[in-house]
């Protein structure tokens, strides 16, 4: 599936507050395009909210380097 599917995917199922479903698909996103910003920032809102707040400043970090 492309990038963009993914992200679609992952918006949706958070949207139905299935988290990790919604990450797993984010992080599809992001192999398929690093570089897609929505889709890393919809990953770091997901996983401070799964409580995965290590991983979701990672990935911050990462964000901040693509702006």
């Amino acid at each position: 599936w492309p990038s963009e599917s993914h992200l679609r995917r992952a918006r949706f199922l958070a949207r139905l507050r299935k988290k990790k479903e919604a990450i797993k698909a984010a992080k599809a996103a992001l192999k398929r395009n690093p570089l897609l910003k929505e889709a890393r920032q919809l990953l770091v809102e997901l996983l401070r909210q799964n409580g995965q707040v290590n991983e979701a400043a990672k990935e911050e970090s990462l964000l901040r380097n693509l702006q």
